[in-house]
């Protein structure tokens, strides 16, 4: 039978952490719901999708242009990314975009309490609300500053 890392009570709070910095997210955008009515109307992307942790080169994304994938995931901030992104600039988002390419962006921000590697930025259940917000915040504005469409999703990254 397999056991867990956490206690019973400890997946409980684990949860409900999470539960916060999901809806600390949801506030930012609620904020912002105001200027999200002038948005464009965005498609929801279905198909095949990768990631890679470092933002391929815009050489290497044309060449795997064959229409089998039709989405990129990219590393776009976070204190907990792994990679750095020398390739990831808003010229080449436009680029990429204009070769048919999807992107979804991903924000590696801070991580669980449970999780055991040593991630520079974690939360805790006085600190979820906060932190959250803060990841939010930084989220929008690093798709902001790679020019990605407004309204589209970000998406956490949780280990």
């Amino acid at each position: 039978m397999s056991r867990h890392r956490l206690s019973k009570k400890g997946r409980y709070i684990a949860w409900a952490t999470t539960s916060v910095v999901v809806a600390a997210g949801a506030g930012i955008a609620a904020q912002a719901s105001v200027a999200a009515s002038a948005w464009p109307a965005q498609k929801t992307f279905t198909g095949r999708a990768f990631d890679t942790c470092t933002a391929p080169s815009l050489n290497a994304m044309k060449a795997w242009n064959t229409k089998f994938y039709g989405a990129a995931a990219v590393y776009i901030g976070g204190k907990n990314r792994g990679c750095a992104q020398p390739n990831l600039t808003a010229s080449w988002v436009k680029s990429v975009n204009s070769t048919g390419w999807k992107l979804i962006p991903l924000y590696v921000g801070a991580q669980p309490p449970c999780q055991k590697s040593a991630n520079p930025e974690k939360f805790t259940a006085s600190t979820a609300a906060s932190v959250g917000a803060s990841n939010a915040k930084d989220a929008v504005a690093k798709a902001s500053a790679l020019r990605m469409k407004a309204g589209s999703p970000i998406y956490l990254d949780m280990e």
